[in-house]
């Protein structure tokens, strides 16, 4: 089986979600409650959403590096929120996303 993997950079989280969304590689979870509201509207207990079939997500989020020395260190948040993506179809991302390819990743597929 051929797989595709992404390692992804958004400016933030919301951005990463919609994107993931927008390209379709995750689905909302059923949700487990609807309430129904006096104005006619609605409201839902469950955002969660989960990888469809033939995806694996791997989420790094925010992470730190030592910009100082290791025996004065400075941990500076890396700009970005991270996600790795594996498929087995190939995936064209929007522009809010950028395909990062690190010399040494943080995290890789087994």
């Amino acid at each position: 089986m051929t797989y595709y993997d992404y390692m992804l950079k958004a400016e933030d989280q919301e951005d990463m979600g919609q994107a993931l969304i927008d390209v379709g590689v995750v689905a909302q979870l059923e949700p487990a409650e609807i309430t129904l509201l006096a104005d006619g509207g609605y409201e839902v207990d469950s955002d969660g959403y989960y990888p469809v079939e033939g995806v694996d997500i791997s989420v790094i989020g925010v992470w730190t590096e030592n910009t100082g020395t290791e025996e004065d260190p400075i941990m500076t948040p890396v700009e970005g929120y991270h996600v790795n993506v594996r498929s087995t179809f190939e995936i064209e991302w929007p522009g809010t996303v950028e395909l990062m390819y690190p010399v040494t990743p943080w995290r890789i597929w087994g």
